[in-house]
């Protein structure tokens, strides 16, 4: 019977090779002088690097437009209520794009004059009927 010789395993020194160190076994001297200066290094470069990115933070962008699906759940109509405010001049949608956008000041500038107090103004005298 003839064995296959790329399944047999060579012993190293068989092959005249001498067997590596495994990883473990190597411990790399290094002077405390190069690892001092190795961490000042590390803190120089990430202290300007962390200044920055706190500085950089920016606060999340405030929505300026809403969709009519948003708007009917903020404001709490319905469709065709939505609609009769856009037929009555009561609320302008947005033109020009492909969906109707509401802009969140407009929906805002309803909401206020929809609650603002309505002042009723007093009656007029009618002056006298002359006989």
């Amino acid at each position: 019977m003839i064995s296959d010789p790329a399944s047999t395993p060579l012993a190293p020194e068989a092959s005249g090779l001498t067997p590596l160190p495994a990883p473990a076994d190597v411990v790399p001297e290094v002077p405390a002088e190069a690892l001092d200066l190795l961490a000042k290094l590390i803190r120089c470069i990430a202290a300007p690097a962390a200044q920055a990115s706190a500085s950089r933070t920016v606060a999340p962008l405030e929505r300026l437009t809403l969709s009519k699906e948003q708007v009917l759940l903020v404001v709490g109509i319905g469709n065709t209520t939505l609609w009769r405010l856009e037929q009555r001049g009561l609320l302008r949608p947005m033109r020009g794009l492909r969906h109707k956008l509401y802009s969140v000041a407009e929906i805002r500038r309803y909401i206020a004059e929809a609650t603002a107090p309505e002042v009723v103004a007093p009656a007029k005298k009618r002056p006298a009927r002359a006989a």
